[in-house]
C-alpha cells in the first residue's frame, strides 16, 4: 500500500543519539537495507556541491525524491558515509508501526507529521532544526511512494515554505545566516536479470484475480489486463459502477477508467464530508480536503459516534488516492525491466492491500544538485506564492535532471528493455 493511514495522528519529536544512531546505522547497513530491501550497496555522487562555496552560518534542507519503500534507509545510509547526522521529516504512519521502528526513527532524528493536517509543531521543529543549524533537515516532498522511480511526481511547496520562513527568521537576528536548498534525486536498478521473478509475481496476482497473463509474450497487455481487474474489483466492492468508457481500450482506455473511477468516488464521498468541490478542482486536491476532513472527525473524541463512519470514508478516500496515483503511459513509452518491476509491485500494494517484498536486488545511487541559496531569492521582489511556486518548480526539475544523469549512466540489468 501507499505511504497513507488514516489512523489518529500523533506527534512524535526528533530524540537524536549519538551512541545509538552508530548501531542503528550498522544495522541498518547489514541487515535491513540487504536483507529487507534488497539494496545491496549505496553509492553517491556530487557530495562535493553540498560543501562548495559552503560559508559559516549556512543551513541546509535536503529535499530528496520518493520512488521506493527504501528511501530512508538509503539517504540514512549516504549520510553515514557522508558522516553527517540529520533530523527528518517522516508521515506519521511510519510511526504507528511498531514501538520499535517509533524508537528507531526518533533516535535517528526523524519526527512525525501529517501531511493533510493542521498540527503546528512539525512546522515548528522544522523551522527549529533550520534555524538552529545544528543538523541539516530532510524532507520528502513527493509525500507518498509512488514506485516511479525515473519519474519525480508533483511535489508540495511545503518542503519551501519551511525554507522560506526560516530565512527570513534568520534575516531579523544578529548573525544572520543562509539557508541552503539542496536538491537529491535517488535512483535504484536492479543488479540482475529479474524477468522471470517479475513475470511469476504478476502472474500469481493475476490469479488471484481470476487472470491467466503472460508477461513474456505481451508485457502491455498483461499489465492492463491486471490492472483493470484489480480497478474493476475495488469498485465492485464498494458498491460503485464500473466507469462507461466506450470503445476506448488499452493503457488509454484503463486511465480513462481510473481518472473518472476517481471522480466518481471522491463524487460520492464529499457530500458525506459536508463539502463539494468546485468545478475544475484536481483529483489530488480534493483527495487531500477529504483527508483533512476525516482527520479532523477521527481525532475527535467528542464525535465517537461518527468513528466507524468515518474508517469508511477513510477507505474511499485510499481508494481514490490510489487510483489518482498512477502515471498514464510510464512503462509503455518504456518498458525496462526496472519500470515492469516497480508497476507490479505497485499493482501488489494496490490489489493486496499490503508493501510487497522487493522482488530482485537492486542498487541504489544517490545525486546530490547544486544548492539554491535562498537567501538571494527572499528580498521582497517577488510574492511569497510565486516565489514558494518559483522554488518549488526549481528543485523539481533539477531533482528530475539528476534522476535522467543517474539513468543516462546505468549500465545494470535493471535499464535493459524487459
Amino acid at each position: 500500500m501507499l505511504e497513507f493511514t488514516d489512523l489518529p495522528y500523533r506527534y512524535f519529536p526528533p530524540k537524536n543519539s549519538w551512541l545509538l544512531s552508530r548501531w542503528i546505522l550498522r544495522h541498518n547497513r547489514l541487515v535491513h537495507l540487504k536483507r529487507t530491501q534488497k539494496i545491496v550497496s549505496v553509492d553517491f555522487h556530487h557530495a562535493q556541491r553540498v560543501f562548495a562555496d559552503r560559508a559559516e552560518g549556512d543551513r541546509f534542507l535536503l529535499v530528496v525524491n520518493h520512488p521506493t519503500h527504501a528511501d530512508a534507509a538509503i539517504f540514512f545510509e549516504t549520510l553515514r558515509q557522508l558522516r553527517m547526522r540529520c533530523q527528518m521529516m517522516a508521515a506519521y504512519d511510519v510511526f504507528l508501526r511498531s514501538r520499535l521502528t517509533r524508537f528507531v526513527m526518533q533516535r535517528m532524528g526523524a519526527f512525525s507529521v501529517d501531511r493533510d493536517g493542521s498540527d503546528r509543531r512539525p512546522m515548528q521543529q522544522a523551522l527549529e532544526t533550520l534555524v538552529q543549524g545544528k543538523y541539516p533537515l530532510v524532507i520528502f516532498p513527493e509525500g507518498n511512494v509512488y514506485l516511479t522511480n525515473d519519474r519525480v511526481t508533483p511535489l508540495s511547496d511545503g518542503a519551501m515554505f519551511t525554507a522560506v520562513k526560516a530565512q527570513e527568521a534568520l534575516n531579523k537576528t544578529a548573525g544572520g545566516g543562509r539557508v541552503r536548498v539542496v536538491p537529491v534525486g535517488i535512483r535504484a536498478s536492479h543488479v540482475t536479470d529479474a524477468r522471470g521473478a517479475v513475470a511469476r509475481r504478476l502472474s500469481a496476482l493475476a490469479k488471484k484475480l481470476g487472470l491467466a497473463v503472460d508477461l513474456k509474450a505481451d508485457p502491455a497487455g498483461a499489465l492492463v489486463a491486471v490492472g483493470r481487474a484489480g480497478l474493476v474489483r475495488s469498485l465492485e466492492q464498494r458498491g460503485l459502477a464500473v466507469p462507461d468508457i466506450g470503445q476506448v481500450t488499452g493503457v488509454k482506455g484503463l486511465a480513462l477508467m481510473g481518472e473518472a473511477a476517481a471522480d466518481a468516488v471522491l463524487d460520492r464521498l464529499e457530500p458525506k464530508l459536508g463539502f463539494c468541490s468546485e468545478p475544475g478542482r484536481s483529483a489530488v486536491d480534493r483527495i487531500r480536503a477529504a483527508r483533512r476532513a476525516i482527520h479532523a472527525v477521527r481525532s475527535d473524541p467528542e464525535r465517537g459516534l461518527d468513528h466507524a463512519a468515518a474508517a469508511t470514508w477513510a477507505d474511499e478516500v485510499m481508494l481514490a488516492l490510489r487510483l489518482a496515483s498512477y502515471t498514464v503511459g510510464y512503462v509503455h513509452e518504456k518498458p525496462t525491466l526496472d519500470r515492469m518491476s516497480e508497476t507490479v509491485e505497485k499493482l501488489e500494494e494496490d490489489v493486496l492491500n499490503r508493501m510487497p517484498r522487493p522482488i530482485a536486488p537492486r542498487s541504489a545511487v544517490v545525486c546530490f544538485g547544486e544548492p539554491i541559496d535562498v537567501s538571494a531569492r527572499v528580498d521582497g521582489k517577488m510574492k511569497k506564492r510565486e516565489l514558494l511556486g518559483a522554488l518549488t518548480a526549481e528543485v523539481q526539475s533539477s531533482m528530475q535532471a539528476l534522476v535522467d544523469e543517474a539513468n543516462a549512466a546505468n549500465r545494470l540489468p535493471g535499464s535493459e528493455l524487459f
